[in-house]
C-alpha cells in the first residue's frame, strides 16, 4: 500500500474510521482483489485513491489474514523482478482456497510460488484425547493433499499431557524433499519450526487441550 505521511489527526481519524466502519469483503473476495492491487501498485499506481479499491484497503485495516498475504505476495513479485524474471499472470483464483471446511477442520491451499497450505482445528472434546498421557496420540489430520502440487502426505498429531502437549506436523513428498516451515498459532500464541530430514517439526511443551483452537500454515522453506 503508498506510503503517505499523515498528521496525528490524520492518522486518528483513519484509525477511528478502521475500528469503527462495516468490513464490506469477505476474505475469499478481498484475496481475490489483491493481485491485481499489488500488481497496480507495484506499477506506480496510487491504489488508496482508486475508488474500486476502497473496500479492499478498508479490509486490509480489519483483516490480519489478508493483511498477510498481501505481504507476501509483494514479497513474491519483487523477488521475481529482482531476479529479472517475467511476472506471471494473475491466478484465475483467490490467493487462498478453502478445500474442506467442517466443525473439526478447515483446509486452505494459499496460491504463490512457493506451496503452502493451512489447517485450523477445533480441538475435539472427546475421551481419547484426555486420555493421551497414557502415551495415545489424538491424530488431528493424516491424508494426502490431492490439491497441493505434488500432493504431500501430511500427517498431524498431538500427545503429551494437559498444561504439556507435544505436537507433531509430518510433511512426506517424495517428488521434492526440501524441508518445510511450520508455523502454529494456539491461542494467540505463534511458534515456529522447520521439519527435519525425517520431515517432522516438533512442538512441546504446549498448553493445548480440548476445546481450544489450533491454526498450522505450513509452506516450502527458502531452499537458500
Amino acid at each position: 500500500m503508498t506510503d503517505k505521511p499523515l498528521d496525528s489527526a490524520q492518522a486518528a481519524a483513519r484509525l477511528l474510521a478502521a475500528l469503527t466502519a462495516p468490513d464490506p469483503l469477505d476474505h475469499d473476495s478481498a484475496a481475490a482483489l489483491l493481485p491485481a492491487y499489488v500488481a497496480a501498485e507495484r506499477a506506480g499506481v496510487d491504489v488508496d485513491g482508486l475508488p474500486e479499491y476502497a473496500d479492499l484497503a478498508r479490509h486490509l485495516d480489519q483483516c490480519e489474514d489478508c493483511l498477510t498475504l498481501y505481504s507476501e505476495l509483494s514479497a513474491d513479485l519483487e523477488t521475481m523482478l529482482a531476479a529479472g524474471e517475467p511476472l506471471p499472470a494473475p491466478a484465475p483464483r483467490a490467493l487462498a482456497t478453502t478445500i474442506r471446511n467442517t466443525e473439526s477442520v478447515v483446509l486452505r491451499v494459499f496460491a504463490g510460488l512457493r506451496r503452502r497450505f493451512e489447517a485450523i482445528f477445533a480441538i475435539p472434546q472427546t475421551p481419547q484425547f484426555a486420555a493421551l498421557s497414557g502415551g495415545r496420540r489424538a491424530v488431528l489430520l493424516n491424508e494426502q493433499l490431492a490439491d497441493v502440487v505434488g500432493e504431500p502426505v501430511v500427517s498431524i498429531s498431538v500427545g503429551g499431557s494437559p498444561g504439556a502437549r507435544d505436537l507433531l506436523v509430518a510433511v512426506s513428498d517424495e517428488g521434492a524433499p526440501d524441508r518445510w516451515e511450520v508455523q502454529v498459532d494456539l491461542g494467540g500464541t505463534r511458534l515456529q519450526g522447520r521439519t527435519d530430514e525425517q520431515g517432522i517439526a516438533r512442538f512441546t511443551g504446549l498448553a493445548l487441550d480440548a476445546g481450544d483452537r489450533l491454526a498450522i500454515v505450513v509452506g516450502e522453506a527458502d531452499p537458500g
